[in-house]
């Protein structure tokens, strides 16, 4: 029997696009922003961090240096680094 598609949280940066702006993305997992959909503007990243720890979300940034020694070797949230250089989607 195949494995069931897991549906990852994710939360994006304050610092990215909207997440409306990542279409295939929000079909397919539960995506939330800092400040559009939390409300959470102005948070610093240790702030952003532990909202990610507390929500049980995997985090999604540009500035992953200012995360990565938040993060250490802990499991108790992920970060993935999105490159600056990256266009940004249309929209």
């Amino acid at each position: 029997m195949p494995k069931r598609f897991y549906k990852h949280k994710l939360l994006l940066d304050e610092n990215m696009p909207h997440r409306t702006a990542f279409l295939v993305l929000n079909s397919q997992f539960d995506v939330k922003h800092v400040a559009d959909d939390l409300k959470h503007c102005g948070l610093d990243d240790p702030g952003v961090y532990q909202l990610a720890v507390n929500q049980k979300r995997i985090l999604v940034t540009y500035n992953t240096k200012h995360f990565r020694p938040l993060a250490g070797n802990r499991n108790d949230a992920g970060i993935i680094g999105v490159s600056a250089n990256l266009p940004t989607p249309p929209g």
